[in-house]
């Protein structure tokens, strides 16, 4: 005898049936230990990044939340009984969320270069090798999306104490101020 629970989330489970902690069960939910290695090997290092600037608390909190709403949204536009389980959704979500704090935070950076490397981040690492019917790409897209504007609304409401963590230095060479100087005051 087989023990199999089904803690996907599909639209007519959660919609019709009125079970919502589908929203969050069917995240911790994979197809097969394929499915969840790879969700694993794009979360792990990424959870480290986001925990260390922004906190276990804040990052897992908005993650979840992200991927609750992620599977919330996906589901809405799938077919009754299509039924989506995974993490993707956060992992996407917390990729936009990185993407957008690493765009408006770091400052050493010009525009141009912040737009090249992430680019290349998103080449590289999200945009998919191959076609898989089975995956699910509207909820990577929108896991992403969602992200994003978590991320501008994060440092939207923070942006004050996050750029107080700015500390700016000017390193210069005494015989360069010395010219600057005698050229742009009057030195007495």
């Amino acid at each position: 005898m087989s023990l199999r629970l089904d803690w996907s989330i599909s639209h007519q489970s959660f919609f019709s049936d009125h079970q919502y902690w589908r929203g969050l069960s069917s995240l911790f939910a994979h197809a097969n230990i394929e499915h969840l290695l790879s969700n694993l090997f794009m979360l792990a290092p990424l959870s480290f990044f986001l925990t260390k600037y922004y906190g276990a608390w804040r990052t897992w909190f908005s993650a979840i939340t992200g991927g609750v709403l992620t599977n919330i949204i996906v589901i809405s536009d799938y077919h009754h009984e299509v039924k989506l389980l995974g993490i993707s959704g956060i992992v996407f979500f917390m990729w936009g969320y990185w993407l957008a704090m690493y765009f408006m935070i770091e400052r050493r950076e010009t525009w141009i270069r912040r737009i090249m490397k992430a680019s290349m981040i998103y080449i590289v690492l999200l945009i998919p090798s191959e076609f898989n019917p089975q995956v699910s790409y509207l909820a990577h897209g929108v896991g992403n999306v969602l992200g994003l504007l978590f991320g501008l609304m994060t440092y939207a409401l923070n942006h004050k104490k996050l750029r107080s963590y700015d500390q700016w230095e000017i390193i210069y060479e005494p015989e360069d101020f010395q010219e600057s100087a005698s050229a742009h005051f009057i030195l007495e």
